[in-house]
């Protein structure tokens, strides 16, 4: 079963949903939080707005907004959630295609998440509480914290994750703990700083470059072990405290 909304303007009052398509043309504009046990798509020429009450969603199987449509983030969150498999179709990192909050609450370890067209941007914060994020060749770009309390699986030589902040302090937590895979990362944060919240480790032969903004390790270890893996600082800061440590492997190059 699908719910289609196909009018011109409408509002969509606090409700469950199976599979949910926004179509026809206009805002469809949330009156209440909304949770879609299937999956959500926005079709050509329509906007989906959270409203200026920043109404959550929650999707379960898909996140589908890979054509003209644009999604209205304003301060929202987007959480998925249930026990399968969530694909998302971005549509890239345009205005219209974003998120402001986006976070991965599976009901149990190793249900995973996964982008499947696109880039996923987050203007703000993206939260891992339980679940496996697997981004493929796909990039993922944080403007505010990155909390990883389960799994985050960059399986891809080309993809990276960057921190994109304009202001003010924001946490990373990498989860030293879990079963992770982080690969390249980039800083171009003018303006912000990102601190470690706990050890970090990186895989071999993978860099990290700061070029703007600042990387506080906050008493924690940063671990760059293996061949390779070149710690790069273009323009930004790196803060090293007596209690941290950068720790990087064999042949690998520290340029400042």
């Amino acid at each position: 079963r699908v719910i289609f909304f196909d009018g011109v303007n409408q509002n969509i009052d606090a409700c469950n949903f199976w599979n949910t398509t926004f179509t026809g043309t206009g805002t469809k504009t949330l009156d209440g939080n909304i949770d879609v046990n299937g999956g959500l798509r926005i079709d050509d020429g329509v906007t989906l707005d959270v409203s200026p009450s920043n109404f959550r969603i929650n999707v379960q199987y898909y996140w589908d907004n890979d054509s003209t449509g644009i999604f209205e983030p304003r301060n929202g969150l987007v959480v998925f959630d249930g026990t399968v498999t969530s694909n998302l179709y971005t549509g890239g990192t345009a205005v219209g295609k974003q998120f402001y909050d986006l976070a991965l609450e599976k009901a149990s370890q190793g249900v995973i998440g996964r982008p499947q067209t696109g880039d996923i941007h987050i203007q703000n914060d993206f939260d891992i509480v339980l679940g496996r994020i697997i981004t493929d060749n796909w990039n993922v770009f944080i403007g505010g914290d990155f909390i990883n309390d389960d799994e985050f699986q960059q399986n891809s030589v080309t993809n990276r994750v960057e921190f994109i902040g304009t202001s003010g302090t924001h946490d990373i937590k990498g989860n030293s703990a879990g079963s992770n895979d982080y690969r390249s990362m980039v800083f171009n944060a003018p303006g912000a700083t990102y601190q470690l919240t706990n050890d970090l480790f990186i895989r071999s032969g993978y860099e990290m470059v700061i070029n703007d903004g600042t990387l506080d390790l906050n008493a924690n270890a940063l671990n760059m072990f293996g061949a390779g893996g070149d710690f790069t600082i273009n323009g930004g800061e790196l803060q090293v405290d007596s209690a941290a440590e950068l720790n990087l492997g064999s042949n690998a190059t520290l340029l400042n």
